[in-house]
């Protein structure tokens, strides 16, 4: 059984469409301490109360939000990658040929 000062909280799942989960508070390990000027804590306040959500899920979420839409992986290992895979050769055909025979293929 866990403690009763052990408190849920709703998180928004990263993935759209995926619905939030339920996250046991204690699972949350790290603090994040950031100094902001008056008006700007101000206006995330505001942002968090419109919102119905503490100041603290708000800026999770940006944080969460800001991660997702940078790549996982860092440019350079991308070129990489591709470079590598330029290098290699593979049979392969014209493309309308490619098309015309996938298209036979669906056909049967």
């Amino acid at each position: 059984m866990r403690p009763e000062t052990d408190i849920d909280i709703m998180v928004e799942s990263p993935t759209s469409g995926t619905p939030p989960m339920t996250v046991p508070y204690s699972l949350m390990s790290k603090r994040l301490q950031v100094l902001l000027p008056d008006s700007e804590m101000s206006d995330i306040q505001r942002l968090a109360k419109r919102e119905r959500l503490t100041v603290g899920e708000r800026v999770r979420r940006t944080l969460r939000e800001a991660r997702a839409s940078r790549p996982a992986i860092d440019p350079e290992t991308k070129l990489k990658a591709v470079r590598r895979g330029a290098k290699l050769s593979f049979p392969t055909a014209d493309i309308e040929q490619m098309l015309r025979e996938i298209e036979r293929g669906y056909q049967g």
